[in-house]
């Protein structure tokens, strides 16, 4: 099962492949602010500290917000990603 660090709390959960990272951070009640949870707002954005290549890629209303936001390489929104093996992230 993957795990995901939460490197602002200093700790790490798991979850089973695929899931988004918008419900690991509910059930495990990690400090990552949601607005929208549509890609839509920017609230959710989180740095992939690493792990990156374990996210799902990028879908078109998460780029279209990047895009609009400015929001760095290296950041995803928390509402658009899902886990499919152990990543670390940070919220912004």
């Amino acid at each position: 099962m993957p795990k995901i660090e939460f490197r602002a709390e200093s700790r790490t959960v798991e979850c089973a492949p695929g899931t988004p990272l918008r419900d690991v951070c509910d059930q495990s009640k990690a400090k990552v602010p949601f607005g929208c949870r549509n890609g839509v707002c920017g609230t959710c954005e989180v740095i992939v500290m690493s792990g990156s290549e374990n996210l799902s890629p990028v879908v078109a209303p998460e780029k279209e917000t990047i895009e609009s936001f400015g929001i760095p390489k290296g950041h995803r929104l928390a509402c658009q990603v899902k886990v499919l093996g152990d990543c670390a992230v940070q919220p912004i």
